[in-house]
Order: structure tokens, then C-alpha cells, then sequence
């Protein structure tokens, strides 16, 4: 009798406790993808120190892809994994762009899911719509200056400036089969769950942004002319 009662106290207090282990984990992982990004966002403003045209982002094989920030500007591979994410990167696996120069394959893109290789983030090149051809791409010229061409929000003619505009992002992921996920806003599938998620700037700075204000803040970076998220 005493030990049932003794499991009884047991399983009440796994149950109270587990909860609040998880977000304090939850919380630790968080604040390392937040560190991640930062470290992202500075290694590209040294990057577009150094280049012609001031660029923020230095691919021309792909949006997402992360090598010409790897090894120069951010030398640590974890960098570019959020450990909320089962992501990871293969140092062996190696492939030559079209100039022949080398790079490695999971720098490429953004990983589809949490359990995939790739990079766990994404970078945000440009404003406007590049399919729609209305893109602007993101320098050191462009971000202070660039006023919005669309009305979403009431925002046309806005000047965000760098504290504002964004550059790189918790990948927007959505595990193959899952239903219901919104692009470019925060779901159950992608690094940080529904809560929110990890965003750094062209100022350098990096801020966890939760869900409710997810969307006005994404428009008001990228001017996309979208006034509220859509399946």
C-alpha cells in the first residue's frame, strides 16, 4: 500500500515537473537559435563591406543558399542548425557550382522538415515579389532608403530602414503530408512550433517574434502586398 503511494506522489510530480523541464529547455534552445541568427546577419554585413554593390547576400546559384557565408563570415557549421531542429550538416558531402568551385550541398537550402539535412534557416534577399519580377535586392544602398509600393497595412510609401527589414529567418518548413501549414508563418512543423519564431535584421540585432505579430512584421520588412496570411 505504501508503495502505490508512493507512485502515486511519483507520477504527480513527473507530471508537473515535465511540463515545465521541456519549456525551460524549449526556452535554452530558443535563445541559441536566436544567437544563430545574429551570427548569420553579422557575418552578412561583413559580407556586403567587402562586395561591389554592397549586397547583403552573395548567392547567385539560389536564395537559400548559405555558402558564401560559410567559412569567411560564420565558420562554425552549428551555426546554421537550430537545436529546437533534428537538422544537421554533412561536412563530407560536397559538390562545384558552376564555376567550379566547391561547396557543400546541405549550405544549399534550407532543410524541407526538422529531421532532414540542411540549414534550419532562410535568408530574405530581396523586397517586393521576385516571381512577380518586383524584386529589390536587399544592400547597403537599398534598406535605408526603400519606401513600400504597396498599401498592405496602410504601410504604402513606409521607409522600414534596417532595424526593421529582416535578413535571415527560422525556416518555414512543413512536414510532407501535414495540412493546414501557412507560408511564411509560424507553424507546428517549423523550428520554434506555433509560438513564434527567431528573425535577424540589417542592423545586426535579432528578435524572437511571436506569432500574433508575425505577419505585420514580415510585410512590413518584405512589402509583399499581402495584408494577412492565406492557405
Amino acid at each position: 500500500m505504501e508503495f502505490l503511494a508512493v507512485l502515486v506522489i511519483v507520477s504527480i510530480l513527473l507530471a508537473v515537473l515535465l511540463p515545465s523541464v521541456a519549456r525551460s529547455r524549449e526556452s535554452g534552445q530558443r535563445l541559441a537559435c536566436l544567437n544563430n541568427v545574429r551570427q548569420l546577419a553579422l557575418g552578412s554585413i561583413l559580407f556586403s563591406e567587402e562586395d561591389l554593390d554592397g549586397s547583403y547576400v552573395g548567392s547567385k546559384y539560389g536564395d537559400n543558399d548559405l555558402n558564401w557565408l560559410y567559412f569567411k563570415q560564420v565558420p562554425r557549421l552549428s551555426s546554421f542548425i537550430c537545436p529546437s531542429t533534428h537538422n544537421w550538416i554533412r561536412p563530407e558531402s560536397r559538390g562545384k557550382n558552376l564555376h567550379q568551385e566547391e561547396y557543400l550541398v546541405d549550405l544549399a537550402d534550407s532543410a524541407l522538415y526538422n529531421d532532414a539535412p540542411g540549414v534550419s534557416y532562410r535568408v530574405l534577399p530581396y523586397f517586393g515579389r521576385k516571381d512577380l519580377g518586383t524584386a529589390t535586392a536587399k544592400t547597403q544602398l537599398s534598406v535605408p532608403t526603400y519606401a513600400h509600393e504597396n498599401s498592405a497595412f496602410g504601410m504604402k510609401g513606409w521607409i522600414p530602414g534596417p532595424s526593421q527589414v529582416w535578413l535571415f529567418a527560422d525556416a518555414d518548413k512543413t512536414r510532407p503530408g501535414v495540412a493546414g501549414a501557412l507560408p511564411n508563418w509560424p507553424d507546428k512543423s517549423d523550428n520554434h512550433g506555433e509560438v513564434g519564431g527567431n528573425v535577424s535584421f540589417c542592423d545586426g540585432h535579432a528578435e524572437f517574434i511571436r506569432q500574433r505579430e508575425y505577419f505585420y512584421r514580415y510585410e512590413l520588412s518584405q512589402d509583399e502586398g499581402l495584408a494577412r496570411p492565406k492557405p
